[in-house]
């Protein structure tokens, strides 16, 4: 009897402790969700938020979260008791970068300046290595008026963070000139250099452009990206420095070992077979149009020399008035050229076909032009003799179409063209 008494109890006792440890269980699994009904939510930190609720017994994360509500939430917004909150937060942890930043924000709100100073100083020293910080204490540093400290966190960022550099280049040129942070901020990296680069390219800053360009090719060109490159090429070129433009495209073609193949030399045409694609339809290469009913492009089913040749199809619905290639070319003053090439034609229709031109790079003035050829011909050679005048520096030569007058409007048709080449006469 007695024993029956002692595995009765036993039993008991067993449950209780079984039924203490689910009941731990369920409360520690639960809890993150229970305190999440007393604790309401705020857009601006999902991860404070969710510090908290795992632990909220931690007084720092409730101080914290409470001074964000305080801080931020239209309906409870009071900058003294966030302040109060963020003070106590601090207590529990001195090293939070993050409350220090909160802080500094509801000083400046208070109209505590220096206090606001003070305050972003020590978030950043405590966690200098941060990104988001840096950017956000940048942003708040302008409404500080502490430029310099603006910029610096800025500079720091061009150098850890290359995927927002755009961003901070906009930022830094409402902050100081562009020469001036040329001189005195523009951290000397290939890498923050080529995309400052390619950020003046875009902005067309064309005199800061050839300063970093300059400082980009003496530090270590053989890093330059031929993508940029090329596109400095262009702004020189669509801002008649021909020289400057000559110089860098020289110097990218040495860079990616490109050459002009023995039987082009003495050929001013650069890729007048349209053989080669190593330079990018940039530069002094070919740049290839487009129009309405037209399609242009590189093609190797029909070709005078080599395997590709410039074909031109027309589909019959338009009349449009096509550039469809055309290329810079350096030339000298008071010389004479020849500009020859191949064209065959199949069906153009209306009495407007193609022809080549040449104008001046200048003024867009024109030098010479070729017949137009329109219906059906065979691979037939152009040769276009001009002389350039005194004033001339280089030549745009054109393959193009001009819109025709007569009803019977509507081109269709193919074109190639094929073996350009200038050469000097004299």
């Amino acid at each position: 009897m007695v024993l029956a008494v002692r595995t009765s109890s036993g039993r008991v006792i067993s449950l209780v402790f079984l039924a203490c440890l689910i009941i731990l269980a369920a409360w520690m699994i639960l809890r993150p969700w229970v305190a999440g009904f007393a604790i309401p939510p705020l857009a601006h930190d999902p991860d404070l938020l969710r510090a908290w609720r795992s632990h909220p017994e931690h007084r720092q994360y409730r101080h914290q979260y409470m001074g964000r509500i305080r801080q931020y939430s239209v309906g409870l917004q009071d900058y003294q008791e966030a302040s109060k909150q963020y003070r106590m937060a601090l207590r529990e942890n001195p090293l939070s970068s993050r409350t220090w930043f909160d802080s500094a924000r509801v000083h400046w709100w208070l109209g505590q300046v220096k206090e606001a100073r003070d305050a972003l100083g020590l978030a950043l020293r405590f966690n200098s290595s941060s990104s988001r910080l840096r950017w956000e204490a940048a942003l708040f540093q302008i409404q500080l008026e502490d430029y310099e400290g603006a910029i610096a966190n800025l500079r720091h960022l061009m150098i850890t963070e290359p995927r927002q550099r755009q961003t901070y280049f906009t930022l830094i040129h409402t902050l100081m000139r562009p020469a001036d942070f040329i001189d005195t901020t523009l951290p000397a990296e290939p890498g923050v250099l080529s995309d400052y680069l390619d950020y003046l390219v875009r902005q067309e800053e064309v005199e800061s452009g050839r300063v970093v360009w300059r400082r980009l090719t003496g530090l270590n060109p053989s890093q330059l990206n031929p993508s940029i490159a090329l596109s400095y090429v262009d702004m020189m070129l669509e801002h008649k420095d021909l020289s400057e433009a000559i110089s860098s495209w020289n110097l990218l073609l040495r860079l990616r070992g490109i050459r002009r193949t023995a039987d082009s030399l003495g050929n001013l045409v650069w890729n007048g077979g349209f053989e080669r694609d190593d330079t990018g339809g940039g530069g002094f290469d070919w740049r290839i149009g487009r129009g309405a009913g037209a399609e242009v492009g590189v093609s190797s089913t029909n070709s005078s020399e080599g395997t590709r040749a410039l074909k031109i199809a027309f589909d019959g619905t338009h009349n449009p008035g096509l550039i469809a290639a055309f290329q810079i070319i350096p030339v000298m003053p008071r010389t004479r050229y020849l500009l020859s090439g191949s064209i065959a034609t199949a069906g153009i229709t209306t009495t407007s076909g193609i022809y080549l031109e040449v104008k001046n790079f200048l003024d867009d003035r024109r030098y010479a032009a070729s017949e137009s050829y329109v219906g059906d011909h065979p691979w037939s050679e152009v040769r276009v003799p001009f002389e350039t005048p005194p004033e001339a520096q280089a030549i745009i030569l054109k393959i193009r179409r001009d819109t025709s007058q007569k009803l019977d409007n509507l081109i269709g048709g193919t074109a190639w063209i094929d073996r350009i080449s200038l050469r000097r006469l004299d």
